[in-house]
């Protein structure tokens, strides 16, 4: 895996790691959830989060993954 954090990485890169078995779709959400919760009280990008919502579907994604589509 790379060295930089995933938010950091276009998506082509991220797409790599996916590809390659490096990351996931869930590590690639929960990277980008953990950005937001730091920075989002300073910054108030967004009004509102639905991280559980999320990581639900980039679980799916994951098993979809396995299940070869």
């Amino acid at each position: 895996m790379t060295s930089a954090p995933l938010h950091y990485l276009s998506i082509t890169e991220t797409a790599s790691l996916i590809r390659n078995g490096e990351a996931s779709p869930v590590d690639v959400t929960q990277a980008y959830l953990d950005r937001i919760a730091s920075l989002n009280d300073e910054l108030g990008a967004y009004i509102s989060v639905m991280g559980e919502q999320a990581l639900a579907q980039a679980r799916q994604a994951e098993a979809d993954m396995r299940a070869g589509n």
